[in-house]
Formats: structure tokens, C-alpha cells, sequence
């Protein structure tokens, strides 16, 4: 790389697995950057740019948890949810008379304490239904039943679906009311393909990064306020008040798909002229012999317009409570 003369060089692995961070220990050249593949720093000294969303990022806890400087821009990835063509469902609470929640994170994200939240969910809305995904075929792990035994959950009201393929997944949205996120970790690819079938995902923003992806994700089109609770009460009026206004949650599931269609156009070619705007900030200062800093660009920046939000009036947190 450095025989190559290459002056900027980007990460697209973070901590996961077969990444190249040691390359980058190394300074292979002299601007490095990490960008998507981990929602997290890498902890290096030699990093000097994390690439992140402009959304929800604020605040001191999140500076602290970066040995990069952020890079923020308006979109900092693109989702495609054209490809999937399967029809968003009438929301199913209209004909079941209650809601179903669901999740369809991996496993591996559902610890004891995510179960824990998801039961007092369930006790707050007492008639409401449960449906977890990502199960072996075999059913889910053992520990699974057991944590739902101990918080009380009768067995009747939670459903496990097992792993399948991509169509049956995403076919699977179409019982579903709303999903319930997990945490420390939440999802980020899950949210996406739910807000494409017309699914909102209840979530905790948490102070991690990793714990911000679902709220960035409803950010995107206007519903960060009524379905991101920053606490567990918040988080259980939410829930309460979403199982007392049905129609509504069904207007916007009809309404999410034609938000993201109207986005999904010129994602790209926004991506790719931000990322190039802020990369050449990022690039005059080292010219300049400046270090590092926290840049941004801005949609101002841009010359563009913010991206179109969901226009159905949705009451806030504060009047669910």
C-alpha cells in the first residue's frame, strides 16, 4: 500500500470477523477511515475518522466511546428495500382485536434482561401476543422458554417461527403490529426490512452506539418520537398508547413504503457525494498539517433538500403519557 502511494485507505469491517485492523495498527496510509462494518469503535489511535450518521449522535457519552473523529453525514448508508417485493399487510390487530408483537433479531441478541422488558411490555398490554423469530426448526434454545416462565409469560401468548428463507421472512411482517427491539445491541438491517413491510420497531436508545441503530433508522422518516423511548417507562407508554390507537398504527403502515420509495431514489448519489465532500475535508487538513478533527456535511452543504418524512400527524411520547 504504501509502495501504491495510497493516500486514503477505509475499514469496512470494524471488530468483526476476517477484518484488517491490524493493517491499520500499522498506518498503511495516511488518512484511514471506518465506515459500516461495525457500530463501534475500533480503538485505534492510527483510526482517524469514523463515518456515522448525523442522527442521534450528540451528546457526550458518544464522544467518549470513539478514539476516531467523527465524520458525520446526512446518510451514511443506503438501504434498498425495491428489491423486495412482497405487499404490506393490513395491520393485523384489525382483525386479531389485539396487537402482536415480534422481533426478528438474531438470537444471540436476546439476552436475559432484553426478556426481562419484552414481559413488561407484555403485562402492560395485557391481551397482546409475542412472536419471536430466528429459532432453530428445531425450536427455540431451552433458555429462552425458561426466562418467559419465570417473568410469568403464559405460554399461549408467545409464538417462536423458526429460520427460514428470505421471501417467508419478510412474508412473516404481515402478522405483525409492531416489533420490539433488543439491547445493548438493537437492530439495524432487521429495522430496515420491518419499516419496508410496514412495521414500526418499538426500541430503547441507548447510550452505545449499537444501541442507536433502530432510533437513526425510525430518525429517517419522522417516528423516532413516538416509537424511541429513552427509558422502560417511556417505553411501556408507548406501548400502552399504540394498543389504544390501531387505526392510526395502521395509516402508518400503509404510509411507510411510499416514504421510503420517495427516499430510496437518490440515496446513493447522496451517499457518495457526501462521503466525497467530507473525505475531501478530511484530506485538506491533513494537506495542511492539521490534525484530525470532527467534521460534518450537511445537507445545506449539499445544495439538497432534507429527505421526505412520514406526513401522518403521530402523537409524541409526552401526550402518549
Amino acid at each position: 500500500m504504501r509502495d501504491d502511494g495510497i493516500d486514503i485507505l477505509f475499514d469496512l469491517s470494524g471488530h468483526t470477523s476476517g477484518h484488517r485492523l491490524d493493517v491499520f495498527a500499522r498506518r498503511a496510509a495516511p488518512l484511514q477511515l471506518t465506515w459500516i462494518g461495525n457500530p463501534g469503535s475500533t480503538g485505534l489511535q492510527t483510526m482517524d475518522y469514523m463515518v456515522l450518521s448525523d442522527l442521534l449522535l450528540d451528546g457526550h457519552a458518544v464522544r467518549q466511546q470513539l478514539t476516531e473523529n467523527m465524520l458525520r453525514l446526512p446518510l451514511a448508508y443506503v438501504f434498498e428495500g425495491g428489491i423486495h417485493s412482497e405487499p404490506v399487510a393490513p395491520l393485523p390487530a384489525l382483525r386479531n382485536g389485539y396487537l402482536t408483537f415480534g422481533s426478528f433479531n438474531r438470537l444471540v441478541k436476546v439476552n436475559r434482561e432484553v426478556v426481562a422488558v419484552w414481559s413488561q411490555v407484555l403485562r402492560a398490554v395485557p391481551d397482546a401476543r409475542m412472536a419471536i423469530g430466528a429459532c432453530e426448526p428445531s425450536g427455540p434454545p431451552p433458555h429462552l422458554r425458561e426466562w418467559l416462565q419465570e417473568e410469568g409469560i403464559e405460554e399461549q401468548r408467545v409464538r417462536f417461527i423458526s429460520r427460514t428463507h428470505f421471501g417467508a421472512y419478510m412474508k412473516a411482517h404481515a402478522d405483525i403490529d409492531i416489533c420490539l427491539d433488543t439491547f445493548p445491541f438493537s437492530g439495524g438491517v432487521v429495522t430496515n426490512h420491518a419499516l419496508w413491510m410496514g412495521v414500526p420497531t418499538l426500541t430503547l436508545t441507548g447510550e452505545l452506539l449499537c444501541g442507536r441503530q433502530s432510533a437513526e433508522v425510525l430518525a429517517r422518516v419522522g417516528l423516532a418520537g413516538d416509537f424511541a423511548a429513552r427509558n422502560l417507562p417511556e417505553l411501556l407508554r408507548l406501548a400502552r398508547h399504540w394498543s389504544n390507537h390501531l387505526e392510526q398504527l395502521s395509516a402508518i403502515r400503509q404510509a411507510l413504503r411510499p416514504v421510503l420509495q420517495a427516499q430510496e431514489s437518490g440515496q446513493a448519489a447522496m451517499v457518495a457525494q457526501a462521503l466525497a465532500q467530507g473525505v475531501r475535508q478530511a484530506w485538506v487538513r491533513w494537506c495542511e498539517g492539521k490534525p484530525a478533527a470532527d467534521l460534518s456535511v450537511s445537507y445545506q452543504d449539499l445544495g439538497l433538500e432534507p429527505p421526505q418524512m412520514l406526513s401522518i400527524a403521530t402523537e409524541s411520547a409526552a401526550v402518549a403519557g
